[in-house]
């Protein structure tokens, strides 16, 4: 299949334990990153107590919305998971058993199952399940609606094997380095943006060393609109530090 050449996700983050600081979200950051690098534009990130009513909401929103949506936390066996039945009330399908779900559990469990483990076979109608290396937790898949467990590394083992069916164009990316400040060449920096748009810029202030820097950073899938846009970049970068001041640069995939 064809790579999509310009997909878009919203990850939706899950939890009262997030939203009151017991527990540190790690799974925005780590799925905005590897998103970002398989060339999928995450266009929104939000955090959503354990309501169903909100999430339900929530997730037709960002459906209707975006290529992808990513959903942590709340699969498990508890009262307060209560994502299932959010999901499938968001994509307007009902809650029902999985014999996917099922069989796994049974085999995953054995005689140990209980009932509240048995509940957690209960998915949106249509729902695949979506599998990594761990042989207790799984994610699922409702449409365009994956729902993943929030507890970061088994996260992270089912969406590794999930990610290379996203199919995305890859950006490319270049970074400049200057020590002008920000005021300085903040105006021309906005010309050369608006003479590039498929060309992501941003400037990132920072103090390395006790000494002020700003990071430039130019973002694109277009090769050839990346190189010009970064030429000229450096050019209007020198001509704010003036003769003789360097511009450091650097690139990455």
């Amino acid at each position: 299949m064809e790579a999509s050449p310009n997909p878009t996700a919203a990850i939706l983050v899950l939890g009262d334990e997030v939203l009151s600081g017991e527990v540190p979200d790690e799974n925005a950051t780590y799925l905005t990153r590897r998103l970002s690098e398989a060339g999928v534009t995450v266009g929104r990130v939000t955090f959503l107590p354990d309501v169903r009513e909100l999430i339900a909401a929530e997730v037709g929103s960002l459906a209707r919305a975006h290529t992808h949506v990513m959903v942590t936390g709340g699969i498990g066996p508890t009262h307060d998971d209560r994502t299932r039945g959010a999901v499938a009330e968001g994509m307007g399908v009902a809650l029902a058993v999985s014999g996917e779900a099922e069989t796994f559990l049974g085999r995953a469990y054995g005689p140990s199952l209980t009932e509240a483990d048995a509940a957690m076979a209960e998915l949106p109608e249509g729902a695949r399940l979506l599998l990594g290396t761990q042989s207790r937790a799984f994610g699922f898949q409702v449409r365009n609606v994956c729902v993943f467990p929030g507890v970061p590394f088994l996260l992270r083992d089912i969406f590794e094997r999930l990610l290379p069916s996203l199919r995305a164009i890859p950006y490319q990316t270049r970074e400049l380095w200057t020590e002008s400040k920000e005021g300085v060449f903040s105006r021309p920096l906005e010309q050369v943006q608006e003479r590039f748009p498929d060309v992501r810029i941003g400037s990132y202030p920072t103090s390395m060393a006790g000494r002020y820097r700003a990071r430039i950073v130019l973002r694109s899938r277009d090769l050839a609109g990346l190189a010009a846009a970064e030429e000229a970049v450096s050019d209007l970068l020198r001509a704010c530090a003036g003769a003789g001041a360097g511009v450091e640069a650097g690139t990455s995939a």
